[in-house]
């Protein structure tokens, strides 16, 4: 699947400005990107557009939203971490059972 086709795990939202966070794998494990910053918008048919675009009043918004971004990406690794280090116990614990026996 390409990264156009995958879908993000997470996203951060303050006010009309959101980015979206998206799971990748690598040899080293997983690791997140975050996509450019969106704004959403009504248009003349009152329906929802986004466009990249920012206002000079979207600016301090956006410098809060990259924070939470940020946050919430490393949240997600500190997640897979603890999933990694679990699944590593239950292993060995595994293989400790299957020796006494």
């Amino acid at each position: 699947m390409s990264d156009k086709e995958s879908k993000p795990i997470a996203r951060v939202q303050k006010g009309a400005l959101s980015v979206s966070i998206f799971p990748n794998e690598s040899q080293q494990g997983r690791f997140y990107n975050a996509a450019p910053i969106e704004r959403a918008y009504t248009d003349q048919n009152n329906e929802t557009k986004y466009t990249k675009s920012l206002r000079q009043g979207d600016l301090q918004p956006a410098r809060k939203l990259l924070d939470m971004a940020d946050d919430k990406m490393q949240a997600l690794r500190q997640a897979d971490k603890a999933a990694k280090l679990k699944q590593q116990r239950e292993q060995s614990a595994d293989r400790s059972e299957g020796l006494e026996m």
